[in-house]
Formats: structure tokens, sequence, C-alpha cells
């Protein structure tokens, strides 16, 4: 579908890419986290644009190592910018800073190596916060009206710079690197340590439901409205279960 199978930074290669997203239309965004850029692959085509990065031909954010990306309702694009330790945003304005934008630590205003973005109903954001071994939640401030978990937001929306943790370690293990949620603002994740997936149902703080799995090294996990669960199973040549 995208790359060459060989390294490369051309339009038409990719090096150690980590998270993608489909959009409606069927065009692929890639995170080529080694190339420091989020590569768009029309459908049908294998040459990409850089939409994000130094190597883009408009006005942009500089990446590095970027991992998850998400876009809204009105297709602008959120990027867990993982070696930056911060979370931007697209908007008609350009790009900026949301979250992590303080420097690299672990207070409630601060991110180390954020790896993947997830929005509930009412536009919060959910960030896999990896090295601190948590998930933070910062909550929608200012936007426009937003159902669903692909909202539309306002050119300016606002969410708060103080994450609250969602989940810590003693729940998520160390080093989570996966979280989906539902269209019913249910959020999954995965336990690596506990060989565990883990289910609140309708965003509520309480002890989440556990399946246990087989796998010790899942990193992804999607969720179809019916409630079918998809995870890789943590192995070098990948299956999905």
């Amino acid at each position: 579908v995208a790359g060459t199978g060989h390294m490369g930074s051309t339009a038409y290669t990719l090096n150690r890419p980590s998270k993608v997203f489909v959009d409606v239309n069927l065009d692929l965004f890639v995170a080529d986290c080694f190339n420091h850029r989020v590569q768009l692959f029309s459908v049908g085509k294998k040459q990409a644009i850089t939409v994000v990065g130094d190597t883009s031909l408009r006005a942009t954010f500089s990446l590095r190592l970027p991992n998850g990306i998400i876009l809204d309702g009105n297709k602008y694009l959120f990027i867990a910018d993982s070696g930056n330790k911060r979370i931007v945003g697209e908007s008609s304005y350009g790009f900026r800073c949301l979250a992590g934008c303080y420097g690299q630590s672990s207070p409630s205003n601060q991110l180390n190596f954020p790896t993947v973005i997830s929005f509930d109903r009412s536009g919060d954001m959910f960030v896999v916060d990896e090295r601190n071994n948590r998930i933070q939640k910062f909550p929608l401030k200012d936007s426009c009206h937003s159902t669903y978990n692909q909202p539309r937001f306002c050119s300016m929306s606002v969410w708060n710079r103080n994450g609250v943790t969602f989940a810590n370690q003693s729940i998520v293990g160390e080093n989570p690197s996966a979280i989906f949620i539902s269209g019913k603002d249910s959020i999954y994740t995965i336990n690596q340590e506990k060989k565990q997936i883990l289910i609140w149902h309708s965003n509520e703080v309480v002890s989440p439901s556990i399946i246990p799995t087989e796998f010790h090294n899942s990193s992804s996990i999607f969720v179809l409205p019916t409630g079918d669960i998809f995870i890789d199973d943590g192995a070098v040549k990948s299956h999905l279960q």
C-alpha cells in the first residue's frame, strides 16, 4: 500500500513508519518516524506528499520521531510529536502546540514521549504518555459543538494544558503504547506486562474490565462498532488477532 520495502527518504520510501490514519476518502496518512515527517498517500498512489515536516512544501512544524496521528472531522491533523515530547494540532491558522508545551518531565502539563492520541465524544483528548507510564486526559476548554470520536473543532480550540492522569502505571503497566475510544466513549488499552486488554465503559474512571490475552508485546488496538477487538500479536512479523 505504501513504501517499497526498503528504507529511504524519497516520496516513495519510508523509514520506520509507526502509526497510520485512513480518512473517509481512503487516503492514507503515515507517521514516517525516522524521517521526521507525516506522509500522505492518496488512494491508489505510491508517491506521497509530505504534509508535515521540514520537507513539506507548505509552512508546518518541525517534527522529531512522530508517532500517533489522527484527523478531526474537518481533516485537520493532530500529531504525537514523540521526540519533542508534545502534541501538535492543525487549524486554518496552521500548526500549534496543544499539550506538553513546557518541556519533558512528569508534571500534569508535561509529557515524555507521547505516542498515541484519541478523542472522546466531548472532544477531550487522551494521550498515551509512554515513558511516564500513564494515560493523560486533556479536557477541551473551548470549541464548536462536537460529536462522535472524530469531532470537528473550531480553528482556535483550546485544551486544558494540565492533563489529568486517567490511568497510571499500576493499571496500564510500563511503557503503554495503545488506546482506542469507541463511538460510545468506551476506552480500550493494553497492559503488555500482564497480557491484558483493559476496558472502561462510557469513559468512567473506575476499575476497568479485563480481558486476558496470550501476547506479551501487543502495541496497537482497534475496535469495531460490533465490539470485535483487534490487537497485534507483538511479534516482529506481526499478525492481527
